[in-house]
């Protein structure tokens, strides 16, 4: 008879401790509002959820990337597109001047505005996105363009500058001496060929603004079929991230109103066994003590 109690004594236990478990499980569940706290939970779908975890962490990182190659792209087209502007106008100038209806005082005003154009290119040409030079190549913490005694020289490099996008590399950057090939050393003939009344050397020069207008077109026309790639890869890393989210979510996240029915029905439970271990306990607590 003894032995028979303390079987029963052990089942009772058992059934209390696995209540408890339960309990202490949905209650976890509740708390945390996931199906997974541990890898014990279930083992196989703690996998799928490292495995979906990388995967956003390398989709987030590539969207990163592509704003960051977005950003730098869009200022190098509104750059590209102010130097053409400045071309322009000094094209402008050099047809004016190079006619025989133009004077030495009109070519000698004519010179002081190429100058200050030729100013206003040096700037563009330095320009920046935050703290870091467009077209120094890939030194984008020096000036790329410097006036050196008079002469403006490129101090920058011919390096390529990439961005990691779904695996692919796209470069982002032109350097200075690519996009700007003999644009100040033609701004410097002009200026000089104004200054000494020279018709036929100011028209000589216009061939070569030309020349550079194409280039930094072709340079804008290489930057914008860039943009339209990033943002088409932008949005399709979006719908990537969002269906990944959701698979992540649907292995992960508890649905709290089933998780709370199970805790009230665990906890009744856990109740019910709680009485039924005292009711054995107690009569034979009461035996030991007569």
């Amino acid at each position: 008879m003894r032995v028979t109690e303390n079987l029963m004594s052990n089942l009772v236990l058992s059934n209390l401790h696995r209540s408890r478990e339960r309990l202490a499980k949905e209650q976890e569940k509740l708390a945390s509002q996931k199906n997974l706290n541990r890898p014990s939970d279930n083992p196989g779908n703690s996998v799928k959820v490292l495995e979906y975890r990388q995967s956003l962490s390398e989709l987030e990182q590539f969207v990163r990337n592509a704003d960051d190659a977005n950003s730098w792209l869009s200022q190098t087209d509104v750059v590209l597109g102010e130097a053409n502007n400045l071309l322009l106008r000094a094209k402008e100038k050099a047809l004016a001047q190079s006619t025989s209806t133009a004077t030495k005082e009109s070519r000698l005003a004519a010179a002081a505005e190429i100058e200050a154009l030729a100013s206003q290119f040096l700037r563009v040409a330095n320009s920046q996105l935050g703290n870091r030079y467009l077209f120094g190549g890939q030194e984008t913490l020096t000036e790329p363009f410097q006036n050196i005694e008079g002469q403006i020289e490129y101090r920058g490099d011919s390096g390529k500058i990439d961005r990691e996008i779904e695996r692919d590399l796209i470069t982002i950057n032109i350097p200075g001496n690519i996009a700007f090939t003999d644009i100040f050393a033609t701004m410097a003939t002009l200026r000089s060929a104004l200054k000494e009344n020279d018709a036929a050397a100011v028209r000589e020069t216009i061939d070569d603004l030309d020349a550079g207008m194409v280039a930094i077109l072709n340079a804008r026309g290489e930057v914008g079929a860039k943009v339209k790639r990033l943002e088409m890869t932008e949005e399709r890393l979006s719908r990537t991230i969002t269906d990944v989210t959701k698979y992540l979510a649907e292995i992960e996240d508890v649905d709290l109103a089933d998780t709370a029915t199970l805790f009230a029905s665990s906890q009744n439970a856990y109740q019910t066994t709680l009485a039924a271990a005292a009711r054995l306990i107690q009569p034979k607590l009461l035996d030991y003590l007569r």
